[in-house]
């Protein structure tokens, strides 16, 4: 997606660099659990590619989690990661405790 951006000009990605670095041609190689969140203010592509990838990973029987954060983009999404005020905190930390046992 990011080839047809106005912001390709500026970090110059190739279609070549684009497949290479593109998460659906790879499944994770891991039995760790996945949350894939993405921002609700996101273009319906970007959200769609984050579907996406949930559904690579729910098909490769990993431990997957998706989530669309309403009202977030992919800067603001980080203040809900970051912040206990906000679920997706509760979430992660959740997360990264069962990933232990």
């Amino acid at each position: 997606m990011v080839l047809h951006l106005d912001v390709n000009e500026d970090i110059r990605l190739d279609q070549e660099m684009a497949f290479k670095c593109n998460l659906i041609n790879k499944p994770p190689l891991c039995e760790s659990p996945i949350m894939i969140c993405v921002g609700g203010d996101e273009p319906e592509g970007w959200i769609d590619q984050s579907r996406s990838y949930f559904e690579l990973c729910d098909s490769q029987n990993i431990k997957v989690d998706f989530k669309i954060v309403e009202g977030t983009n992919h800067f603001s999404l980080l203040d809900h990661a970051m912040s206990e005020d906000y679920e997706l905190n509760k979430k992660l930390l959740n997360l990264s405790k069962t990933s232990k046992d």
